[in-house]
């Protein structure tokens, strides 16, 4: 069984509106439902109403279709998202693309919001080591503190020098 390599992604400290995959859905959100409006009370035809969902489609998707694009070509695995692409296309191709704009909102707010909780948690979890690493062996508190710190290595792990190098996996950076 061969193991998966985990998929880094980095921290994220700026408000949830302004996180790149949030800010996407959010606008495609946005123009869709403005499209919608507009085009259901007749304040514009099918030749601007189309186009805006096409524009909210490729907004709103552009993160998470690239994500199963890319998991499809490097892991050849067809993902969530992969199947969402293919919904969104059906749609389109039967004229209904207010549906394919909304599904591509609709989920892309949902991973939007998986992604921006996933950096948070990942920039607190870094916070906390940063400040374990600075309190921890070393420290002049420390009691015992016969330890010193180095850097971390090419694989982030954290060595502690206390008469041989040992890898602390908690330690990671």
């Amino acid at each position: 069984m061969e193991m998966k390599e985990e998929v880094r992604v980095e921290g994220f400290e700026g408000p949830w509106w302004r996180h790149p995959p949030m800010r996407n859905a959010l606008a495609a959100g946005v123009l869709t439902g403005t499209a919608f409006l507009l085009g259901h009370i007749g304040a514009i035809g099918p030749f601007v109403e189309i186009p805006l969902y096409i524009i909210a489609i490729i907004l709103g998707g552009f993160h998470w279709a690239r994500e199963g694009i890319e998991e499809l070509i490097e892991e050849r695995e067809i993902g969530i998202e992969i199947l969402m692409i293919g919904a969104t296309i059906g749609s389109a191709v039967l004229g209904m693309w207010d549906e394919a704009a909304f599904l591509v909102f609709l989920y892309g707010t949902a991973e939007g919001l998986e992604e921006y909780a996933y950096a948070k948690a990942r920039h607190s979890i870094r916070e906390l080591l940063d400040l374990a690493l600075q309190r921890g062996p070393g420290h002049e508190g420390w009691k015992g503190s016969d330890h010193t710190r180095r850097k971390p290595d090419h694989r982030g792990c954290i060595y502690y020098k206390t008469g041989g190098d040992h890898c602390h996996g908690w330690a990671y950076h």
